[in-house]
Order: structure tokens, then sequence, then C-alpha cells
């Protein structure tokens, strides 16, 4: 799943170990040491959920852990330590808690997390890491951060499930070729203008059926794989949208996916249910999802934004590169008229188009 624009990030094994994000809503409570009690406890989560993602590492890889690994668990663990002294400082007696436990507590969840593997996925997972650490521990942690949801505790990580989140590490973020590519070419094309995002950093399967949608005159904000343990992809789009039932029977009936329009969401939304006998590779999907745009029919909507982060990769682009030179890149009268149409907002413009139409 990609969110047009989002930065991209480097696919070494430093991003592989390091995800930042908190999860879980932070409690308020009334009095200030109660408010500063509920930060600190929703901190301690970030570096306990990524020590159960490494425990998973280490129960797989056994002796063999890597030195940057081995660092990083020894860093997480001295959060972890810090954050704990910080908030026994704060709570009272009987809240305070227990360094030792916690580490239980991880090491458990880890242990229940690893259940879920078949013995064959484990061998797989064995034999990748033999052939590339890298993509191996990449697919780990992909699989690791899945137990956050509840809805996955009940998942089998079988072969396929293996299969299916290392298409998913291969695509996400547009790896090392991607850093490359915009560090030669920063500046975009007139359609990466429209995009809001570098082409290059959309998940490959989903680039060319991108390029048929613009020119039918929809706009995405998200789209590719968004369950990357069974491969199911989505397209989240920046406006209703009706999937004509046809389309729904002809992918059915050739690809044996199962298009599903909205869902539990709104009708911005269009899932694509992966087959339950296999798992469907990066080629297959591509041609399902390239079907799937051209039976969908022409829509009015030239000039529309992605979604509100495309507009700070805009300004950017406005900031650092004449109207002449990205007009020159120019494939379509619709991009063209796209070009013409943001620089004459001009930084100022966008920014108050940003705010009437996404808000702050």
């Amino acid at each position: 799943m990609v969110r047009e624009r989002k930065k991209t990030l480097p696919n070494g094994l430093k991003f592989k170990l390091m995800n930042k994000e908190n999860y879980g809503e932070t409690k308020v409570f009334s009095t200030e040491t109660g408010e500063l009690l509920a930060e600190t406890q929703e901190k301690i989560k970030s570096p306990a959920d990524r020590l159960r993602c490494f425990r998973i590492f280490t129960m797989i890889l056994g002796d063999k852990i890597p030195k940057e690994l081995t660092k990083r668990i020894d860093k997480e663990e001295k959060e972890l330590k810090d954050l704990v002294s910080e908030y026994n400082s704060l709570a009272s007696e009987t809240k305070k808690i227990e360094l030792d436990e916690e580490f239980r507590k991880i090491n458990q969840k880890a242990e229940e997390n690893i259940s879920h593997f078949k013995p064959e996925a484990l061998e797989q997972i064995k034999t990748m890491l033999k052939d590339d650490e890298g993509n191996a521990l990449s697919v780990i942690y992909w699989i690791a951060s899945s137990f956050r949801s509840e809805d996955n505790k009940d998942v089998v990580i079988s072969l396929d499930t293996i299969k299916s989140v290392a298409q998913y590490s291969q695509v996400r973020y547009g790896g090392k070729e991607a850093v490359e590519y915009i560090s030669k070419n920063p500046q975009p094309t007139a359609y990466e203008l429209m995009l809001g995002v570098y082409e290059i950093e959309i998940e490959k399967q989903v680039r060319k059926a991108l390029r048929i949608l613009r020119g039918k005159g929809y706009q995405t904000v998200e789209s590719g794989y968004v369950d990357y343990l069974n491969g199911k992809q989505f397209f989240h789009f920046n406006h209703s949208i009706k999937v004509p039932e046809e389309a729904i029977r002809v992918i059915g009936e050739k690809y044996g996916v199962h298009v599903i329009p909205g869902e539990n969401y709104s009708d911005n939304y269009v899932f694509l249910e992966s087959p339950k006998d296999r798992v469907l590779s990066l080629a297959e999907w591509e041609s399902v999802q390239t079907d799937f745009v051209n039976l969908m029919p022409v829509i009015d909507r030239k000039y529309q934004m992605s979604h509100g982060g495309g507009i700070e990769f805009i300004i950017e682009a406005l900031n650092k590169y004449k109207k002449e030179d990205i007009l020159a890149t120019a494939t379509t009268d619709n991009e063209k008229a796209f070009v013409e149409w943001v620089y004459s907002l001009g930084i100022e413009g966008l920014i108050k188009f940003k705010e009437a139409e996404f808000g702050d």
C-alpha cells in the first residue's frame, strides 16, 4: 500500500529494524501526573513491540544473529528500561511496572507469534536467510508486525504467506532502485506532479493501472497492498466511484479475484481479494489491476489533487523547478493542463486550496 505522497526510505536492514511508530491512543487523565503516566505508558509500547519483533528474529536465527540486530536489541532494551524507570518515578507503589515482567511478556508474545509459523514456512525463512539475509529479515519484520492486529491473532503463516510478504517487501517504498533513481532525477515529471509522488515509489504491480486511471479522470490516494499476508490489493480514490458489474464479473471469471467495491468503507474504495487457493505473483497482480481499470468508465475530473500530502510534493517542485522544464515532460493534454493550473495557483494558492479541500 502506497500513500501518494510519502517519503522514500532505504530498503536496507537499517530501515527494516527501525520502526519508530507509536501504537494505540493516549488516555488523558485530569491530573498532570496522570497525563504524564499515560503518555509514558504509551511510549513503552513502541520499544516493547519492536523487541517482540526482534525476539522472533533471534528465535529463527538461532546463534547467527547479525551484529546490527544485536546492537538494535541492546538499544531498544535500554529505551524500554529508561521509560519504565521514568514511569515508575511517577507511579504509586501499586501501579509500578516490574521490568522483568515486561520482558517476560515480550518473550511470551514472541513465542505465541512464532507458533503460528508452519514448519515448512520456518524452513523457508532459514533458507532465505542464507541466500538474502536483508530480504529475509524484512519478511520476518512484516510478519511480526502483522501480529499487532487483533484480526491476525489466529493467522497461520504458510509458504504462501511467506511468498506474499516477500513480494510486498520487494515493492514497498520502491527500494534501493527508487533512492538511486530520484537522486539522479530529482525533477518530477508532469505525470508525477499529478500523482504527488515519484512514480518509482509506487508499488510496481499497480503503476500501469494508475496511469490508465489518471487518463480516465480518476485520482487515487493510496494503492497496492492492503493485506500483505494474503496479497489483498486495493485502490483508494479521493472521490466516489461506481464499479460496473461487468468489471466484477470479468475479473472474477478470468483470475478468481473477488472485486469488492467499498467493502466496510465508503464508496471511494475498491478491494481486490486474492484467490483462496493460491498467491498471485506480482506480474499476475499487474494484469489483474490493469484489466480491472480498463473496464472502469471514463469520468471528467481533470484538476483534482490526490490528497493534501501530494500538495507538499507539488509545492517543493514549484520551489525548485521552472514550469517550462516540467511541461516538457508532459505526454498528454491533461498533464499539460494540470501543470499550467498548479503554476497559475502558485504556492500561496496551493496552500489555500489544500486548507479548503483537506483542512490544515
